[in-house]
């Protein structure tokens, strides 16, 4: 094998490693393709994570775990049908909003606990236990319920790991990304907090 063949394979790798390979769909479209989109759109997921929560690590680790299931969701598209259409961006934003409405209502909880002075991991605890197994329930339901109509489009078929992965998203990413950004910048406290006086 030449070396030139080898760089084409390294280079092919990297390309379809970048964004989760979801760059090349996306540059179909002209709209899609802008940058300002998707950062428009981040900004507004963070902002409404935020006023729920109260917490910027929540709303950041909100943002990034809806960022990672947007880009598998467009590479899990991509890879089934080889194209991305109008009807395949309306079934992401559904499993996207089904994220997002998890993330808030995890959010609020946490908020809620953190204001009867838990600490925010325990809070986060509190809130995924009493959501407890109803996302997934419903996550599965709704799996289930789309796997007749792959009879009339068999890309449909793709709504069911994709709604998975939302769940996964809300209820596994999110607080671990929020836990980790907690270890690497931590909470001021004040020295009544540190030494227990008050």
């Amino acid at each position: 094998m030449s070396s030139r063949a080898t760089m084409n394979k390294v280079r092919d790798l990297k390309c379809s490693a970048g964004w989760f390979g979801a760059a090349p769909h996306l540059a179909h479209s002209a709209l899609l393709a802008q940058p300002a989109l998707w950062g428009a759109s981040a900004l507004l997921i963070f902002l409404a994570t935020f006023a729920a929560g109260r917490d910027w690590r929540d709303a950041l680790a909100a943002t990034l775990a809806l960022a990672a299931l947007t880009l598998l969701c467009l590479f899990l598209w991509g890879r089934a049908t080889g194209r991305l259409t109008v009807s395949s961006f309306a079934e992401m934003a559904v499993v996207t909003a089904a994220a997002l409405l998890l993330l808030l209502q995890l959010s609020a909880r946490s908020r809620a606990y953190r204001q009867t002075g838990d600490s925010p991991a325990v809070a986060r605890l509190r809130a995924l236990e009493d959501l407890g197994l109803a996302p997934w329930f419903g996550v599965v339901g709704a799996g289930a319920a789309t796997l007749p109509w792959i009879v009339l489009h068999g890309s449909i078929g793709m709504l069911s790991p994709m709604l998975l992965l939302a769940a996964a998203a809300a209820l596994l990413a999110m607080p671990s990304l929020a836990t980790a950004l907690e270890t690497l910048v931590r909470r001021r406290r004040s020295v009544d907090e540190l030494y227990g006086r008050g």
